[in-house]
């Protein structure tokens, strides 16, 4: 982990997607956060639907599984597989 990146896990806040692609090479799911307020830190729990156009969408927006600096653990999980 980063020197940026160290602050205490059980504090830290995130965001999951579950997707799954589509036969037309959409992908559908719904990610879930503890920090629905971005006070960075958990503030809220919220859980949504999201659509993207393609993978290279959702690879944009998303940025894939990833742990920010600001401590935020960024989990992507499609077809069942962590990416």
């Amino acid at each position: 982990m980063d020197d940026c990146c160290t602050e205490d896990q059980s504090q830290a806040t995130y965001q999951r997607y579950e997707l799954h692609t589509g036969a037309d090479g959409s992908i559908s799911g719904t990610t879930e956060t503890n920090d629905n307020e971005d006070r960075g830190y958990p503030s809220e729990y919220a859980r949504w639907a999201v659509t993207f156009r393609n993978y290279d969408d959702m690879k944009r927006i998303t940025g894939l599984s990833h742990i920010g600096c600001i401590g935020c653990v960024v989990t992507v999980h499609l077809d069942g597989k962590k990416v």
